[in-house]
């Protein structure tokens, strides 16, 4: 509830030094954006003018004004970040979620992980006790503070059927994640729409609506998902359609390339500046999970035409993104043989198996 002149007075700082200091400040940082929990400190004489005031948002976001003659020097302060590399691995008991916790991983670095091999592998139906993971990524420091996660730099997931891998390669003809023979792991559709508990009806071209009882087509997959669950686009696109429609309730539809459109049905509501003509990226929010129109609880109903017609999403081989250039694949060999064998050496922690009594 204080103001910065109210702050600076209660420490001292006579009124009228207190008065213009405070607007020589607000150039560098607007008063508005203070919060509850931001750190300050004042150095003044003794008797009590201001000559340094510093202003702590963050570890990395730090304002600093000296007094110089009869003015301010005033800056953001830049801020050096440590990057550290770190490793974490484990095997799957019960979920995928509690094994990396388990492992020492945090949600952040959890997300981070599935949404690097969302494209290939569907989490929440396809991991399975016994499957295997391993990643060395980045913690960064400011200040000796951790204050988060960076890149993950090298990945695996090892399943019953398939050894998944993917390596962060950058230089000037190559940008991204790609597996271990130089494809991008990011494909041009992703493989859900959402984080969703389960499929509740698939893709049928003669099925019976649970509410109006009639046989009908479904080309669609049904996503099972709280209200208000985020919904993101799938793949880069333009919104080609956003509102009510009968039925349907609130829909998003996005245009393509490819000649591929989606659909998005029975949202509660839309995401912020979604609107007919706006530009969306991969993976962003859209909307969020509702029962608007025709359905018999929150869900989404999620639909993809290609050329016109209807095809289902679950089947279809979408194309993965640019892989590593030509010329860079003698040096990403190189550099891909010395993470996988870093990947190799993280030892795994078996997390302990949960038996039922009498078993």
């Amino acid at each position: 509830g204080q103001n910065l002149d109210q702050v600076l007075r209660a420490a001292g700082v006579p009124a009228k030094e207190s008065l213009g200091f405070s607007r020589s400040f607000k150039s560098t940082f607007d008063p508005r954006r203070a919060r509850p929990g931001d750190r300050y400190s004042i150095w003044s004489d003794r008797e009590g003018n201001l000559l340094r005031f510093d202003y702590r948002r963050s570890p990395v976001e730090i304002y600093r004004a000296v007094k110089v003659g009869d003015g301010w020097d005033s800056s953001q302060l830049e801020i050096e970040i440590e990057r550290r590399e770190s490793t974490v691995a484990g095997i799957v008991n019960i979920s995928l979620w509690d094994s990396f916790k388990q492992a020492g991983a945090d949600a952040d670095l959890i997300m981070g992980f599935i949404d690097l091999f969302g494209w290939d592998i569907d989490f929440a139906h396809e991991s399975q006790p016994g499957d295997e993971f391993r990643a060395v990524y980045q913690r960064l420091y400011a200040g000796g503070e951790f204050i988060g996660n960076g890149r993950i730099l090298a990945a695996s997931y090892h399943d019953s059927d398939e050894h998944h891998k993917a390596f962060y390669w950058e230089s000037e003809k190559s940008k991204g994640y790609y597996d271990q023979n130089g494809n991008s792991v990011r494909k041009s559709f992703l493989r859900a729409p959402l984080h969703f508990s389960r499929i509740s009806s698939g893709f049928n071209r003669r099925r019976l609506h649970p509410v109006t009882k009639k046989v009908r087509s479904h080309p669609a997959i049904d996503y099972a998902a709280p209200t208000g669950t985020p919904v993101w686009a799938v793949a880069d696109g333009t919104v080609k359609f956003a509102a009510r429609k009968g039925p349907n309730g609130k829909m998003v539809v996005i245009r393509h390339a490819r000649s591929y459109e989606t659909y998005y049905l029975h949202l509660s509501r839309y995401a912020k500046g979604v609107r007919s003509g706006k530009k969306v990226e991969q993976g962003q929010v859209i909307g969020y999970v509702g029962s608007t129109g025709i359905a018999t609880g929150p869900h989404l109903d999620y639909r993809v035409k290609k050329n016109g017609k209807w095809i289902n999403p679950l089947r279809e081989k979408f194309k993965p993104g640019p892989p590593v250039a030509k010329a860079d694949r003698g040096a990403y060999g190189e550099w891909i043989a010395g993470w996988s064998d870093r990947l190799a050496a993280i030892a795994s922690k078996a997390p302990p198996m949960v038996v039922e009594a009498g078993k």
